[in-house]
């Protein structure tokens, strides 16, 4: 499957496509009615196509399916759709990027082909500086985006068309920063191993990419032994004492490795830039994740800051 920016000459191929999407792919999700009045409320949005933010998934020239983000505020809608329209430009810092319009083929679904296009929007998203992504899911549509990190926001109707209301779901999703390259991170590395990184540089996912690199390099256990060796040393750098109730924290730091080598293990053969983005991008990235396992009193104990200490909540990674 290739993916390539939509034309205005696809736009015969793109309306047949969503045609059959939506009159093929909602039943079992939606009524009769609200299948046929989905075709005011769904369709392309050719400010999508002129902004060149609209995808065609292909495999040897046949269409498989499409979808787009959009820099725009309009959230949901094709051109001559009941939805509210608004061309207003987002603020990346402070607003989410919108998933628009996605279908897949009839004849092409079970490929991956949705998944594959999220995928491709989200990081052209992410690229454009955007932290955050939200779309206004279908019935239909809700499982795959649940699948791929979506979380539900709110539900809601659409307007009345011919007295029937379509029901939706506003969802929403944190991006995880672009990965930095491995080239990026080794000079990162290098400068920490020889303690010229700041105290502010030292940050939470400064942790988590240190930690990927010494987990893919050495394997967990030795990776451990390498945290605690460069974290103690850094610290020393910056002026923070290493003592019983400050600095180094032994039981945090084998939790965030075992924690990097799992989610590493789920995923297989990945290239680095991509297992990076996806440890920084999973739940590892909140620096609260230890108090899923432990509480509050044993985790920030003594006993857990100078040796390892096995959680009281439900068992580490």
């Amino acid at each position: 499957m290739q993916h390539r920016i939509a034309r205005q000459e696809d736009m015969a191929t793109l309306r047949e496509l969503m045609r059959r999407s939506i009159d093929e792919l909602q039943h079992g999700f939606l009524t009769p009615e609200q299948v046929a009045a989905s075709r005011q409320v769904m369709g392309i949005d050719t400010q999508l196509i002129r902004d060149q933010t609209y995808y065609l998934i292909e495999d040897h020239g046949v269409v498989l399916g499409c979808g787009g983000w959009s820099y725009r505020a309009t959230l949901y809608g094709g051109d001559h759709s009941v939805a509210a329209r608004d061309p207003a430009v987002l603020d990346p810092e402070r607003d989410a990027a919108k998933i628009r319009a996605m279908y897949t083929h009839p004849d092409h679904v079970r490929r991956g082909v949705g998944r594959r296009m999220l995928s491709v929007c989200e990081e052209a998203a992410r690229q454009a500086g955007f932290r955050r992504v939200e779309l206004m899911a279908t019935m239909a549509g809700i499982p795959l985006y649940r699948a791929s990190g979506y979380v539900p926001v709110e539900s809601i109707a659409s307007g009345p068309i011919d007295g029937v209301r379509v029901p939706l779901v506003r969802m929403h999703k944190s991006l995880a920063p672009c990965a930095p390259t491995r080239e990026a991170v080794a000079a990162f590395m290098q400068r920490f191993e020889a303690g010229q990184v700041a105290r502010q540089e030292w940050t939470h996912a400064a942790h988590l990419v240190a930690a990927h690199w010494y987990v893919t390099a050495l394997g967990q256990e030795a990776a451990i032994d390498e945290m605690r060796h460069r974290v103690r040393f850094h610290n020393e750098s910056v002026g923070t004492p290493n003592t019983d109730t400050g600095g180094y924290h032994e039981t945090i730091t084998r939790l965030f490795v075992r924690g990097v080598a799992a989610v590493l293990a789920k995923r297989g053969a990945d290239d680095f830039s991509t297992s990076l983005l996806a440890v920084l991008g999973s739940e590892l990235g909140a620096s609260d994740w230890p108090l899923q396992y432990y509480s509050r009193e044993r985790l920030f104990s003594v006993e857990a800051r100078v040796a390892w200490v096995a959680p009281d909540i439900k068992p580490a990674p």
